[in-house]
């Protein structure tokens, strides 16, 4: 297995899988505005992207959460999930509320106008539909904090009602909540024809979404290493499951009932393809790769709402709109920001954590 690939420890495979994530929906948000030309299938980086970054927030929350129930197998409480999610919340939300605000003076100020939503505090925006209006690209964030809000809750109560039952086998109630919610958000995407046209980006269908890399989290307890052909392979099959889900989403994603099988093929495949990472033993760590994870949570806040639509507004009378030229300095613009904003909020933010609820 790869060195420091302990909880709470970087791992280069995660991080090359963090790095391609955020590259695709970068890539594909860029040059679909910015660029004149129209490119076949880019749209599809940015599904794939997000669906990785679900996958990949899944697996490593997984972790966290089953080393919980492991050391407090006997006693736990809901002082530990409280300090679960507040150890979460103190990662994401500093960050996206004050982007949130900011942005919203910056368009008021200098765009056009963009009405504050109270839904976007409570990450409300798109519980049952897609979302309407400002900062769209928040649905995502919308999905992982109430994944991270209710799976802990769930499992918790689970735990509390079964625990003389299963007597300390904790991980029989983790692995059966995960099937039990994979299962039931099949069958509530086959009850919505119109789900699957839209992409299914409301909580109340994709919060399965991150249960992919849950179960992956689940089948690492009992592979504590693993060979450089067997990861290899794992990584190969994951890719072959995510070609096969890409192939659905081109040919069948009109069609109600074939199209929504996207989501488990893709989830399968792309939780595979982050265990492969994970587990190889890469010899080499390219710092631009780690560089590129460490800020991707900024990238992916700033890129879109905070350079790029604002470029095209700005450009689209000048002999710059549409260029490749546009396009390199809105990259260049996105990862200054981005570094700025990792290193003056989120990082701060992370420290503050840290030294109020250290890791256990």
């Amino acid at each position: 297995m790869s060195e420091n690939a302990g909880p709470g420890q970087r791992n280069f495979g995660l991080d090359i899988a963090r790095c391609a994530a955020v590259s695709m929906v970068l890539l594909s948000h860029s040059l679909g505005d910015i660029y004149s030309k129209k490119i076949p299938f880019l749209w599809y980086g940015v599904f794939i992207g997000v669906e990785l970054f679900f996958s990949l927030s899944g697996f490593l929350i997984g972790r966290i959460l089953l080393d919980i129930f492991d050391r407090h197998s006997t006693h736990l409480s809901l002082k530990h999930i409280s300090r679960f999610w507040l150890r979460r919340w103190l990662r994401t939300l500093p960050l996206y509320y004050i982007l949130y605000l900011l942005f919203l003076f910056f368009y008021n100020q200098w765009i056009y106008p963009a009405h504050f939503n109270w839904r976007n505090l409570l990450f409300l925006q798109n519980i049952a539909s897609p979302p309407n209006g400002f900062y769209g690209e928040s649905w995502s964030l919308s999905i992982e904090e109430w994944f991270y809000l209710g799976i802990p809750l769930l499992l918790y109560l689970a735990y509390v009602v079964f625990r003389k039952k299963i007597q300390g086998r904790h991980d029989i109630i983790f692995i059966s909540i995960v099937a039990l919610i994979i299962i039931i958000q099949i069958i509530a995407r086959l009850s919505c024809p119109d789900c699957t046209p839209w992409g299914c980006i409301a909580v109340l269908f994709r919060f399965d979404a991150i249960a992919y890399g849950l179960s992956g989290a689940y089948i690492a307890r009992f592979i504590p290493a693993m060979s450089r052909t067997r990861s290899l392979w794992t990584m190969i099959t994951g890719l072959l499951l995510c070609l096969a889900a890409a192939i659905i989403k081109f040919r069948l994603s009109d069609r109600a009932y074939t199209g929504q099988w996207y989501y488990p093929v893709n989830g399968a495949g792309t939780i595979l393809l982050i265990m492969g990472l994970y587990y190889f033993p890469f010899t080499k760590r390219y710092r631009a790769i780690v560089f590129t994870s460490k800020i991707s949570y900024s990238i992916y806040l700033t890129h879109l709402t905070g350079i790029i639509l604002p470029l095209v507004w700005f450009t689209k009378d000048t002999a710059l709109a549409g260029t490749l030229t546009l396009w390199v300095i809105s990259l260049l613009l996105i990862f200054v920001l981005s570094y700025i904003t990792y290193t003056c909020i989120e990082k701060p933010f992370m420290k503050l954590r840290d030294k109020w609820l250290p890791a256990q």
